[in-house]
């Protein structure tokens, strides 16, 4: 009895640390990233001049900081738009999810400035030939 309830005092004790370590990386709106992500191609054959992709609703946006368990996510709206708000760093922004698509791109690295929001922009693929 006693050695669990040890276990989950330290237990208990990482979260906090792990909750706290997290939060010193957020910062207030206006510092952090913008995401845009989009699929395609939606359309076997493009035409010059006209897009080919389409904003992505749902898809889970990532900020990696270093081994931080567990990440700073965010769901992108309607747009195909996400931001997290961040302090500045270098960050590796990727993706969980991107409904719609046949695989995830390539994580990127971004670095984040005082009082600017950088954009990172993905594009998933559908998989249409």
């Amino acid at each position: 009895m006693r050695r669990r309830a040890a276990a989950l005092a330290v237990l208990a004790a990482l979260t906090v640390f792990a909750s706290a370590c997290r939060d010193r990386f957020l910062a207030p709106s206006g510092t952090g990233v913008s995401v845009l992500v989009e699929r395609g191609p939606i359309q076997p054959t493009a035409t010059a001049g006209e897009p080919n992709t389409e904003p992505v609703e749902g898809a889970e946006v990532v900020a990696g900081i270093g081994g931080l368990s567990p990440p700073i996510a965010a769901t992108t709206d309607s747009a195909g738009h996400a931001t997290i708000p961040l302090r500045s760093g270098t960050y590796t922004i990727s993706l969980r999810t991107c409904p719609g698509s046949v695989s995830l791109p390539d994580p990127v690295p971004a670095r984040v400035e005082r009082g600017r929001l950088t954009d990172v922009h993905f594009v998933c693929d559908t998989g249409i030939r």
